[in-house]
């Protein structure tokens, strides 16, 4: 009951929040201006091809070949989820070591809640925060490609190389596999802040720890696998969803293999567990 009470008081006070729907906004503008800058980009190609055919004294080219409308989605996409990942990731590593500082923890405490309670009220409110950011990324991506592109299969000189129906079908595996990364990110992020004795400490390390990462996993090889952050949407993205742009182009070798998947689910799941019990260790010996 504890947990559920904090869970209803912390989601409140993000849902009342003009911050957290300016976020949502910005969320669905990147990820439709991502798609918007590709078109432009594309144009500009066109545009590039056609007067360097001109120039040499050939023919203009015909009708250029559009790609489908789940390439630029998936782009989209992709650029909204890295963005949500280090919102999540800040929110996550703020609430308690704010919560610390201003007094409210204690507050909490001393309302027959425990401080295990704490933690997994704010655990849950990641669950709602996860499936919002997903949401507003998915919408602006999904409304800009499908302005400027048409869904369909993928084709190339009127060969079909991949149909709709088996983009859907890999699109929703690569989103379904986002969710639980990223809640194992807000997990992370949760952690960090039990830990931390101040939120801008506590925001700083967990910021700190999951670039220092990002930006030298390759250096890993495939161990990098067994560590969480690797399945979440990032700069240096190696999740299932920076894979499935590679199918939405029609890419032999792009493939989303079960192995990962699994090990996606896997990994993630158990790691956010350990997060979670060790937030809630930390929390019982830490002064509030």
């Amino acid at each position: 009951m504890g947990s559920w009470r904090v869970f209803r008081a912390e989601w409140e006070r993000l849902l009342f929040r003009k911050t957290t729907w300016a976020c949502a906004l910005l969320l669905s503008a990147l990820a439709g201006g991502r798609v918007f800058a590709g078109y432009l980009s594309e144009r500009a190609s066109r545009a590039r091809t056609i007067q360097e055919r001109l120039m040499s004294g050939a023919d203009a080219p015909g009708d250029f070949e559009t790609i489908g409308a789940y390439a630029p989605l998936v782009d989209g996409l992709s650029a909204g989820l890295t963005l949500a990942t280090l919102l999540l990731l800040m929110i996550a590593a703020r609430s308690l070591a704010a919560d610390r500082e201003s007094g409210l923890l204690r507050l909490a405490s001393t309302r027959s809640c425990s401080r295990s309670a704490l933690v997994l009220g704010r655990i849950l409110t990641g669950v709602p925060l996860v499936l919002g950011a997903f949401a507003s990324c998915f919408a602006g991506a999904w409304l800009v490609a499908g302005f400027y592109y048409e869904y369909g299969p993928v084709l190339e000189d009127g060969y079909e190389l991949a149909s709709e129906e088996y983009l859907l079908e890999q699109l929703s595996l690569a989103a379904w596999a986002s969710l639980p990364a990223l809640l194992s990110i807000w997990s992370f992020g949760i952690l960090i802040s039990s830990v931390a004795k101040t939120a801008a400490g506590a925001l700083c390390t967990a910021l700190a720890i999951f670039l220092g990462f990002d930006l030298f996993k390759e250096v890993l090889g495939a161990s990098h696998y067994w560590v969480f952050a690797s399945f979440a949407p990032s700069i240096v993205d190696t999740s299932a969803m920076s894979e499935m742009g590679g199918i939405a182009r029609g890419h032999s070798d792009a493939i989303l293999e079960v192995g990962l998947l699994r090990m996606n689910y896997i990994v993630t799941g158990a790691e956010a567990f350990l997060f979670v019990i060790l937030a809630c260790l930390f929390m019982n010996r830490k002064a509030l």
